[in-house]
């Protein structure tokens, strides 16, 4: 449970340190789904957080990034 929390809060941190670097950036990519992304993360943190943990939305993190990756890849 605690290296889940831990790679969550990393995932939020840098996710969070992006998302405030696009109001600088003129990226569409993270303009568009950055805020999102960062959401995700955290409706994830909050239940993996309880005892005992519920890992449901954990699970769910790899398919924001691949799903968000994947259509700027299309749109290169």
């Amino acid at each position: 449970q605690q290296n889940t929390l831990d790679i969550l809060r990393e995932i939020e941190r840098i996710g969070g340190e992006l998302n405030a670097a696009e109001s600088e950036s003129n990226h569409l990519f993270l303009e568009d789904y950055m805020g999102d992304f960062v959401s995700t993360i955290t409706r994830a943190r909050i239940p993996a957080s309880i005892n005992p943990p519920s890992n449901y939305l954990s699970r769910r993190v790899p398919g924001a990034c691949v799903n968000c990756h994947q259509l700027n890849r299309r749109s290169d």
